[in-house]
């Protein structure tokens, strides 16, 4: 109510709709993949949270939450680029109105990370569980 009174906002066809959200689904496992990697690396409870705080607000200064995206410098701009929230953030927006089905940029950057981070947690947790085989 107060989207479509303020910003004349509205939802799209359930066709984009559909499409916004299998991408939105597909951003969010690589980031619960990024946070297993941080609670891996990150025993302590207590420490992990105010390391994925920072970590969160770094990615929000990057992808322009704070800021206008364009008006980030270039450089920025380019790192930005290879987060998959940045694409979140910026680009899923010409989904919501109808204009695109699918953001290939965001996939291959998605997919990249998916692969790298899936990897890398693999390869930490087997380390884990040799070191605490060897022991006990």
């Amino acid at each position: 109510m107060v989207g479509k009174s303020i910003y004349n906002l509205r939802l799209p066809s359930i066709e984009y709709l559909c499409y916004f959200f299998i991408q939105l689904f597909y951003c969010a496992i690589v980031l619960l993949i990024f946070g297993l990697l941080l609670s891996l690396i990150v025993s302590d409870i207590k420490a992990l949270m105010p390391v994925g705080m920072t970590i969160m607000f770094i990615l929000f200064m990057v992808i322009g939450v704070f800021v206008q995206y364009s008006s980030l410098p270039k450089i920025i701009r380019t790192i930005s680029s290879y987060i998959p929230v940045k694409y979140l953030a910026n680009d899923f927006y010409y989904i919501w109105i109808g204009q695109a089905k699918w953001n290939m940029p965001f996939f291959k950057c998605n997919t990249i990370w998916l692969i790298f981070l899936c990897l890398i947690c693999y390869i930490i947790y087997r380390r884990k569980n040799n070191v605490t085989k060897i022991f006990n």
